[in-house]
């Protein structure tokens, strides 16, 4: 089966994590984000814009590019724990 369908809170959550992830490890760009998961800079954009719905394979692919399971890529709020480590580091 092919077809794989998620609620709007889940695609939210995953652009979200996306996005978070790029700030939180300060990945330049999109594209430089989509070479390190092995996948395109378009594809990419797709899902922060929401226009796409990707299959689990593909979200597995991009989360093993960023170092945490496809769970926690669809965790929301996953990389924002991360934040707060970081800045009590910092102060």
């Amino acid at each position: 089966m092919d077809t794989v369908i998620f609620d709007l809170d889940a695609l939210r959550i995953l652009a979200e994590n996306i996005d978070s992830y790029m700030k939180l490890y300060e990945v330049e760009n999109v594209e430089a984000l989509a070479v390190q998961c092995g996948t395109t800079k378009a594809q990419i954009y797709a899902i922060l814009r929401g226009a796409t719905t990707p299959k689990i394979d593909f979200i597995d692919k991009m989360a093993k590019g960023m170092g945490v399971t496809a769970a926690q890529l669809l965790t929301e709020k996953y990389f924002d724990q991360f934040e707060k480590k970081i800045v009590k580091k910092k102060t």
